[in-house]
């Protein structure tokens, strides 16, 4: 089984025999699951999509494959135990949802859902023997939730293969951007993100995911994009939508725009 936190040494080893590995992307809170939601609309082939939110409703809104509710308190204390209970008891259907080779695992950091459970199904993906890729959305640092979102970000991060960091704080630089364009913008990047990879993954190679994920990335920002410091381009009103685009990641794994 593959070392969780080890990202330059994890090794994505897919023979001719695995052409075409069950690949899953899980979203997990309303965040994750937005990004679910949007993939869904893309009709992506090859790419199983499950949702999971202790809301109810907020689920039942949600566009995916499979739907996965989950108990955590309303009020009072979310923490780990209560994220550790919760999934427990849900285990069946966890199981069931996480049935895949390469799990693709989504989360907002900073709220109730996202910030718990994501590192509890990382650890249940990871312990069946998925590739687990965790994607973190971090909130801006105005916001209150920024010592939760760390804490959950680094739990996040003990649990997976490897964790990409996306922060709301690079949209600052974005003038005109709304807040709902802004979120698009993020699912969209994400979606990208993911797609690339997955394109790569269903054909056989051998290499570290890490220069997988590093090289799909740079695809989108240039045939020689680095991992750096991320410089944003035009304001989003002087772009056009299609011709915003992920570039490679910084000095500390955040992904940034252009």
């Amino acid at each position: 089984m593959t070392t969780k936190g080890q990202v330059n040494e994890t090794t994505v080893l897919l023979p001719d025999s695995a052409m075409d590995p069950r690949i899953s992307v899980v979203g997990v809170g309303g965040a994750g699951c937005n990004v679910v939601s949007a993939l869904y609309d893309k009709e992506m082939q090859g790419l199983e999509l499950v949702a999971i939110n202790s809301d109810e409703e907020s689920l039942s809104k949600s566009r995916a494959d499979v739907k996965v509710l989950l108990d955590l308190p309303k009020q009072g204390r979310c923490g780990v135990e209560e994220a550790e209970t919760s999934a427990e008891a849900a285990r069946a259907a966890l199981e069931r949802a996480l049935d895949a080779e390469v799990l693709f695992l989504v989360a907002g950091m900073g709220g109730r859902t996202g910030t718990n459970i994501a590192p509890v199904i990382a650890e249940m993906a990871s312990g069946r023997d998925a590739l687990v890729i965790s994607i973190a959305l971090m909130p801006f640092s105005s916001e209150s939730r920024v010592h939760e979102a760390s804490e959950g970000l680094q739990r996040l991060k003990e649990r997976s293969h490897t964790c990409l960091v996306v922060d709301n704080n690079n949209l600052l630089t974005l003038d005109g951007l709304g807040f709902n364009e802004a979120m698009t913008l993020v699912n969209r990047m994400v979606g990208t993100l993911i797609e690339s990879v997955t394109e790569r993954l269903t054909h056989p190679f051998v290499s570290t995911l890490a220069e997988e994920v590093q090289l799909a990335a740079s695809t989108f920002g240039g045939a020689d994009a680095e991992p750096m410091d991320v410089e944003l381009a035009e304001p989003a009103g002087a772009v056009a939508e299609d011709e915003m685009k992920p570039v490679g990641f910084d000095d500390r794994g955040y992904i940034g725009f252009a």
